[in-house]
């Protein structure tokens, strides 16, 4: 019989999903060389022995050592987020946790779950060796969260990972009709949390093409990040925070890692920083881990709706006084 000691004391037990209608917490046992595998982790499947649930109760009655804090990327999606926490995994150096699940189960759970956030972060932040620190990488649909996450420890830093208009409706487009359906519904949830009117009747917000939706939803995420980094986020101070653009750290991977590696005071040093970045990580797509050859090209009227949309959202950015895309802080 497993106790609940026993889990709280072994990384290899990661806090999962939560079950509301259950009032349950579910484990996965996964090994540390798990975490370095291509995929998320909200994407594991794990046989029944590897799998435990918890009443939420015990979970919130567990009280834990202070322990070295967790390090964050925060990504507005299709930025290389992926491949940095991929390029960053360093097993007995350092561990990229890539989107647990557990972070959308938090989002998505409201008040019902908020006490347990506390916990179940101080659980994502055992180590599985001493030395090894601890980089999570959430889904950004969870992107509310952050200032629950900061708060959790005044010790933890984040970089906040963005791309240009154009670069994320190309990779909106590129991924069909499941793609428009994921911008509508960023869309819906920043607007729950980040929102801004936009003078748009809920008829006209969807009457919207698919293409200035995604661009709204886009604008929204850098608006919010700006007010991160620049400390209006609430009472976190915005020297937690670090901007990096995907282009910068797809010209400048060794600058790129050597940056992070400060800000986040990760164990890096320059050799480290130029093996990483010459590393196996990056001649795979980060998610598939198959060979990347590049994004297929955008070609005919969906170009010339990408770029009209590109240049509406523009339009609406400058009107508001938000410098889109969010600076750039990282690399000087």
């Amino acid at each position: 019989m497993l106790h609940l000691d026993d889990i709280a004391a072994d990384p290899q037990w990661l806090p999962h999903a939560i079950d509301l209608d259950r009032h349950e917490v579910e484990f996965i046992r996964l090994p540390r060389d798990a975490y370095s595998q291509t995929g998320f982790l909200a994407e594991r499947a794990v046989k029944g022995d590897d799998r435990v649930r918890v009443a939420i109760s015990r979970i919130a009655g567990l009280e834990f050592e202070p322990a070295p804090p967790v390090h964050y990327i925060f990504h507005t999606a299709f930025c290389r987020s992926t491949l940095l926490v991929r390029a960053l995994d360093a097993p007995g150096h350092i561990l990229g946790m890539n989107e647990p699940n557990i972070v959308a189960g938090l989002a998505g759970g409201g008040q019902a779950v908020a006490d347990l956030a506390p916990n179940l972060l101080a659980l994502l932040g055992r180590r599985h060796r001493p030395d090894e620190a601890i980089v999570i990488k959430p889904t950004n649909l969870a992107n509310r969260m952050i200032p629950v996450f900061m708060r959790h420890d005044p010790r933890s830093k984040a970089i906040l990972m963005t791309n240009g208009v154009s670069d994320f409706l190309g990779a909106v487009a590129r991924r069909g009709l499941a793609g428009r359906q994921w911008a509508r519904q960023l869309f819906l949830e920043l607007q729950s949390h980040a929102g801004m009117d936009f003078g748009l009747s809920p008829r006209q917000s969807f009457a919207l093409p698919d293409m200035q939706t995604a661009a709204l939803a886009w604008f929204l995420s850098q608006r919010y990040f700006g007010m991160l980094a620049d400390g209006r986020g609430g009472e976190m101070p915005g020297d937690r925070f670090a901007v990096l653009h995907s282009d910068d750290f797809n010209t400048r991977r060794e600058d790129t890692l050597a940056a992070v590696a400060r800000f986040l005071q990760l164990p890096i040093d320059e050799d480290r920083a130029r093996g990483l970045a010459s590393g196996p990580v990056f001649g795979s797509h980060a998610k598939s881990g198959v060979r990347y050859d590049g994004d297929g090209a955008i070609e005919g009227r969906l170009r010339e709706e990408i770029a009209q949309a590109a240049q509406w959202v523009s339009l609406i950015a400058r009107q508001a006084g938000v410098a889109v895309p969010v600076p750039q802080t990282l690399l000087r």
